[in-house]
């Protein structure tokens, strides 16, 4: 869900696209599954702050931070597929046991990785 002060943006998926930024930043969004909701800007509290932070006062300091990022399910599907693959639960162990390091083959955040690709398993 994306909320939006941007009544425009309301109508990103049906409106033509013009440029070539545009065509990029639309194709990049299609992959993702999202709704747009308009909301008033004082009534979407985190947009609209975001909107005024140039209006504080010279004396006051303002601080962004992210709230969230998108999780692709994708991820999460594949660290459940190594659960009943015997390859992926025999490099888990060895990784766990230390049999691994400085192989080419490492965990980042309950992922296989090897040689700098994400393993899908089986191979």
């Amino acid at each position: 869900m994306v909320k939006t002060g941007q009544q425009s943006l309301k109508f990103l998926l049906e409106q033509n696209v013009g440029t070539p930024a545009q065509q990029k930043w639309l194709t990049k969004l299609l992959g993702y599954d999202f709704s747009i909701d308009y909301k008033k800007g004082r009534e979407n509290r985190v947009a609209d702050a975001l909107f005024r932070r140039d209006e504080l006062p010279e004396n006051q300091e303002g601080r962004q931070a992210a709230i969230t990022f998108p999780q692709p399910l994708w991820l999460e599907e594949l660290k459940q597929s190594y659960l009943s693959d015997t390859v992926a639960q025999e490099l888990l162990s060895k990784i766990q046991q230390g049999h691994l390091q400085g192989k080419q083959i490492v965990l980042r955040n309950g992922i296989l990785v090897r040689k700098g690709r994400i393993y899908v398993g089986g191979t």
